[in-house]
């Protein structure tokens, strides 16, 4: 499968109109009449708009729509075609949540929510510092408020198409974050090195675990399920509980606080790799290097953002480049070692391995005695390319004419990549 298939060729503006990742990029005018028509099914369009009804947390585009910087210096949003549904007009822009709003700078660090098509949904005026990654299934999360002279805590909540703000006023205690299920934790601070005291609250900004100081937390609430991480005053122990406070999984060998990801894994020192329950997926052991320069290796990408977790062997302390990364999937398996790479997501990652001269296939990939990866070529070198989870090269990077991806691929198969035009002395974006 070569790239060209892929392209949208979204020629993308100078490296001061550059991506993020929001998922941000950046669109000239002048080279919108250069967009390759993909072709948009005109029945996913919704009455004759320009963007959909479809939506994907883990999408690049949501609803069809990608926030986009113009050449003039403005955002707006742009379709996969190329095609500006919200002309640009804002000094900043976020991707669509789930209830079709987004939020837009109105000036500097101020945000107001707009519909799909560009209206102002609320006077609200939000502090760019806390705006939501998304909505929660119920409507609700946590920002703060640029009000008359002062600045506050409050809960969003989108119903019926409207917008209400109610502050939070337990005074001495902290609102976290909103999880999909409308769950938050409620904290202080009060407690100890194994955490703070803590209560949890629904969307409802009810207690469905009232503030108490037996169980404390430094964690935040992860998975599908809704679990936390808390350490057990009385029992003297790490355990799992949900959002009524009922204990799940005791961690009898875990004696840090565990970091867990939304898959309910997590990377804790003594041990290794663990899931909720506590049992070791692979064992810290396994990374004990004889030089001692690093006993065990930096995790350079976590589960927290990566489907493989990677470990960068043999870096020094002054934090140069590892010797090789080794990726291993959540199973506790080796599946690659290469010399640089980013993170496995959606099934696909970008990966720099070595290739050796010699006679064969280059666009298989080979691995040696020492499990290392790599390609053979005319003569020695190293490549990126983008992989899948069963070690298919996809296409190789520079053969399509691209330097780096600056994100994973998303779950509708786009990842930004970056151009440089040395002669131009910049750098364009392309969605890919």
């Amino acid at each position: 499968m070569t790239l060209t298939a892929l392209l949208l060729a979204l020629i993308l503006s100078l490296t001061a109109c550059g991506g993020d990742d929001r998922g941000t990029v950046s669109a000239g005018k002048s080279e919108i009449g250069e967009i390759q028509e993909q072709g948009v099914d005109d029945a996913a369009l919704v009455d004759g708009k320009l963007y959909t009804d479809e939506y994907d947390p883990n999408a690049l585009f949501h609803f069809g729509m990608v926030p986009a910087k113009c050449d003039n210096g403005k955002y707006g949003y742009i379709n996969i075609n190329g095609d500006w549904v919200i002309e640009p007009q804002y000094e900043d822009a976020y991707p669509f949540f789930n209830n079709g709003t987004a939020f837009v700078a109105v000036r500097k660090r101020i945000y107001k929510m707009i519909d799909r098509d560009g209206q102002f949904v609320s006077d609200i005026e939000i502090c760019q510092e806390s705006l939501p990654a998304d909505f929660s299934s119920t409507g609700v999360r946590k920002v703060l408020v640029q009000g008359e002279g002062s600045v506050y805590t409050a809960v969003l909540s989108w119903k019926d198409n409207e917008l209400t703000v109610t502050p939070w006023e337990e005074e001495g205690k902290e609102l976290g974050v909103f999880t999909d299920s409308g769950y938050a934790l409620v904290t202080s601070d009060v407690g100890g090195d194994r955490g703070q005291d803590f209560g949890i609250i629904d969307s409802n900004l009810n207690y469905t675990m009232e503030y108490q100081s037996r169980y404390k937390t430094a964690g935040n609430i992860y998975g599908a399920e809704d679990h936390l991480a808390v350490y057990d005053t009385e029992e003297k122990m790490y355990c799992v509980i949900d959002m009524q406070g009922n204990v799940l999984y005791r961690l009898n060998d875990v004696r840090e606080m565990p970091f867990f990801s939304e898959a309910g894994i997590a990377n804790v020192d003594g041990l290794g790799i663990i899931d909720e329950t506590g049992s070791v997926i692979f064992s810290e052991e396994k990374f004990f290097t004889p030089t001692g320069l690093n006993p065990v290796p930096d995790v350079e990408v976590s589960f927290l953002e990566s489907d493989w977790i990677s470990f960068a062997v043999s870096r020094d302390y002054n934090y140069h480049d590892p010797e090789y990364l080794e990726y291993w999937n959540q199973q506790g398996e080796n599946v690659l070692n290469c010399i640089k790479g980013r993170a496995m997501k959606n099934g696909l990652a970008a990966v720099c391995l070595e290739v050796r001269a010699g006679s064969g296939s280059g666009d298989s990939i080979s691995v040696d005695e020492n499990g290392t990866a790599y390609l053979t070529g005319e003569e020695d070198g190293k490549a990126w390319v983008v992989i899948n989870e069963a070690m298919e090269i996809q296409y190789f990077l520079e053969e399509e004419g691209i330097d780096t991806l600056d994100t994973a691929y998303y779950s509708d198969g786009y990842a930004i990549a970056m151009v440089e035009d040395d002669k131009a002395d910049a750098e364009y974006n392309y969605i890919v």
